[in-house]
């Protein structure tokens, strides 16, 4: 069962929150990735010190409710999952599955504590990007829930 989610216009992704050069920086240190049609790319509960960009494809951000997927988001091109397991350590809050073929960059904790020993500066313009992201995504939301809620009223 999949719940229609509303197409929330995005202007701005995580790589766009970072100069030309801290782009080329992260992304010639990260390892591609490609990802079948219908592929867990992250399971819910599942540990990952990394942080997946997507480079090409779809992919969609699902929760299972009793037996049914319900869900929650479609994710594009230099969208950004796993980043709140990144921050917090904690567990994948939910499934991404590939809708059809995609290409990941994926940059794990260890690689970027490197490029932070190179440029410690790196360190505040890549969280600060990373805090851009995650204030637009929770506008999102919370427009989103507003609208459900309405629909609810009327």
């Amino acid at each position: 069962m999949r719940v229609a989610t509303p197409n929330l216009e995005k202007t701005k992704t995580f790589l766009d929150f970072l100069s030309e050069e801290d782009r080329n920086l992260l992304l010639a240190n990260a390892r591609r990735v490609e990802c079948a049609p219908e592929e867990v790319l992250l399971k819910e509960g599942m540990r990952m010190a990394a942080i997946f960009i997507i480079r090409s494809g779809e992919v969609r951000v699902e929760r299972t409710l009793g037996d049914y997927p319900i869900e929650l988001t479609r994710l594009g091109m230099n969208d950004i999952f796993g980043e709140m397991s990144f921050i917090d350590g904690g567990p994948s809050s939910a499934d991404v599955v590939a809708d059809n073929k995609v290409s990941l960059e994926v940059i794990d904790t260890e690689r970027l504590k490197e490029i932070i020993k190179q440029d410690i500066s790196f360190y505040g313009r890549f969280f600060h990007a990373l805090s851009k992201t995650l204030s637009l995504r929770l506008r999102m939301t919370t427009d989103q829930a507003a609208g459900q809620l309405w629909d609810d009223v009327i």
